[in-house]
């Protein structure tokens, strides 16, 4: 579980996955430079690898309620936390 803050000096609790876990599992050889997070509606935002893997409390939280999907990188703005969250291409 991650107490992150958020808009209008709010705070989730969010837990699931650490998003650095699955790159290492899925991405460990790769040369790619840059993360792109797709949501199910299309809706995307494409970050900085070393961003991503600079933060270790970067995490693919699991709405409890829907089960939905939402990558959460603390370390960068809400702006490019993307929810229904469907896909992750590295380029």
């Amino acid at each position: 579980s991650l107490a992150v803050p958020y808009k209008n000096n709010t705070t989730l609790d969010v837990s699931g996955p650490s998003l650095n876990k699955i790159l290492d599992d899925y991405a460990k050889n790769t040369t790619a430079t840059q993360v792109k997070f797709i949501a199910s509606d299309g809706f995307n935002k494409t970050v900085s690898l070393a961003d991503v893997r600079a933060d270790q409390d970067a995490i693919i939280a699991i709405d409890q309620a829907t089960g939905a999907l939402r990558v959460i990188v603390p370390s960068q703005p809400y702006s490019n936390w993307v929810s229904k969250l469907d896909t992750i291409e590295l380029s």
